[in-house]
């Protein structure tokens, strides 16, 4: 006979005990946890913990939740295992899963379309985003150091001469393939940023001017790029001849180069919707009409919208006159018509916003395709956006070199062929014109003025000393002789306590010296308001050239 457990208590965590059936088998007999009012019931922990006011209210069923929750304790969630983490989400997936299988079938189709569709649309970024990278590496050239005003926080100490404030770059328009000579220049124009007042200017070189071309010889500038392709030998072929030699006749830096034959010029324009050009006179050249169908090039005074084919016959026309005027300007109309088109096409690319649509720029980047080369780098265009779209076609100079009686070519004869030599005989004219034309942005910043002595035996020395700096944005002070003609070196005196650093530079690299303090000048050149004071010794009349 089993002993009674006396100490046995009633209740286990508020659970009532298991009921004895009376006899084996007596299945009726079974006492369940029901609401009934028993004695023995209503004395367990059930009834305390749910009434603890009323012993005759309902006690409710226990349930298998009841149970798991009476079981559980207060858990750091953030200490849950990994997998305990993964079985809520799947948990969750799943309602989730099911809630939508409630929803409306339309719904459940529009959430599968906007689900895949913008991953279909993420797939299809990134593919573009390659594609157009692959592209760009196409066509841009790597190497070369680039502008110094393209960079941002630059220091003074990094300038190397008076131009490093300017971003200049070369554009070319050749023929391509098909085309007959397709690799003379057909345009030639510099264009030249200044992205501190931002300002530009765009120099049209006609490509009749005759020109030394640097390990060549003499002949019309449009033929150094066929050169230079035709030469196996030297590196970067005709786009860094046409660069040396570019730089050599305007004594400029030219630091990137963009290069575009007719296909590309034509896709491009097309690909950007078209341009509008305003023109003063109405516009008609016949020469096209051979190839082209009669009237190809047929436009009237005023604003015209070109697609690619039209504008680039336009850019293209030498024999073009005002309709009833009968006047032709040949290539210097010409370059007047291409840059007017360059004007139009950059509004068009920043109204439009061109750079801000990636498929745009996608599709203009595989429509360059192997007919447009350059070696602004994908960081360089970036930036270059940036400061081109703060200009407005109000602050960018229109100039090309002709022979009008005010400007600074002839026309003349040189073995039978038409060509357009300076006025003077050299570069010189053009050369200080040119740096008129795109003067430094550090010294523009900075409106540095300099008196110049003359502190040698050479005369004139100070006025064509002062004249050269002048040409470079320079505001001259006094130009004088010097008390004494006795200095054997130049001497540069800072009187701008500090306040023109980049000035300080290019002045101290220019004429090879280290600045002194404007507190040690001497007493007979104190009297002035110049920032600088300039005294040329022996070392300067020394020199071939004065620079």
């Amino acid at each position: 006979m089993r002993r009674k457990n006396v100490n046995r208590p009633d209740d286990i965590s508020g659970v009532v005990q298991r009921q004895r059936r009376r006899t084996i088998g007596d299945f009726n007999s079974v006492r369940p946890l029901t609401t009934e009012t028993d004695s023995r019931a209503k004395t367990t922990a059930i009834d305390k913990t749910i009434n603890h006011e009323s012993n005759t209210e309902d006690i409710e069923l226990i349930t298998e939740e009841d149970i798991i929750e009476s079981t559980r304790s207060d858990i750091d969630k953030s200490k849950i295992g990994k997998k305990g983490w993964k079985a809520r989400r799947k948990a969750k997936k799943l309602a989730t899963k099911q809630k939508w299988a409630r929803r409306p079938l339309p719904l459940r189709v529009a959430r599968k379309i906007v689900r895949y569709g913008g991953m279909a649309l993420i797939l299809f970024g990134l593919y573009n985003a390659v594609i157009t990278f692959t592209a760009l590496n196409g066509i841009i050239d790597r190497g070369g150091d680039g502008a110094l005003a393209l960079q941002e926080n630059i220091q003074p100490s990094a300038l190397k001469g008076e131009g490093d404030g300017r971003i200049n770059i070369m554009l070319l328009g050749i023929g391509g393939d098909g085309h007959k000579a397709g690799n003379l220049a057909d345009s030639i124009i510099v264009a030249s940023i200044d992205p501190f007042a931002n300002e530009a200017a765009m120099l049209s070189i006609p490509r009749d001017m005759y020109v030394t071309i640097p390990g060549y010889y003499d002949t019309k500038v449009n033929a150094a790029h066929a050169l230079g392709e035709d030469d196996p030998d030297l590196e970067g072929g005709g786009i860094e001849l046409m660069k040396q030699t570019l730089e050599e006749i305007l004594d400029i830096s030219i630091h990137y180069y963009i290069r575009v034959d007719f296909q590309g010029f034509v896709e491009a324009i097309d690909t950007i919707g078209g341009i509008t050009v305003n023109l003063e006179e109405a516009v008609y050249d016949p020469n096209f009409d051979w190839e082209f169908g009669a009237n190809a090039l047929n436009l009237p005074a005023g604003e015209n919208t070109l697609d690619g084919q039209t504008a680039l016959l336009l850019s293209r026309a030498r024999g073009a006159s005002g309709i009833g005027l009968g006047v032709s300007k040949g290539d210097f109309g010409r370059g007047d018509r291409q840059r007017e088109i360059l004007l139009a096409a950059k509004d068009k690319v920043l109204r439009a916003g061109t750079y801000s649509n990636p498929l745009r720029i996608s599709e203009l980047v595989r429509t360059a395709g192997d007919h447009v080369r350059t070696d602004i780098q994908i960081g360089e265009m970036l930036r270059m956006y940036e400061i081109v779209n703060k200009i407005s076609s109000e602050n960018i100079i229109s100039f090309g070199l002709t022979n009008d009686p005010d400007n600074y070519l002839n026309s003349a004869n040189i073995g039978g062929a038409s060509v357009q030599v300076p006025k003077t005989g050299d570069y010189d004219e053009i050369r200080l014109f040119v740096r008129e034309l795109f003067v430094d942005g550090f010294i523009k910043q900075e409106a540095p003025v300099l008196d110049v002595y003359n502190g040698s035996q050479v005369a004139g020395l100070a006025g064509e000393t002062s004249t050269e700096l002048e040409s470079y944005g320079y505001k001259i002070g006094v130009v004088d002789n010097a008390p004494a003609q006795n200095y054997l070196k130049t001497v540069v005196y800072d009187l701008s306590d500090g306040k023109k650093p980049f000035t300080k530079q290019l002045l101290s690299t220019r004429f090879n010296v280290t600045m002194v303090a404007g507190t040690q000048i001497p007493a007979e050149f104190k009297n002035t308001e110049s920032d600088f004071v300039i005294i040329l010794g022996a070392d300067i009349a020394q020199e071939e050239t004065t620079f």
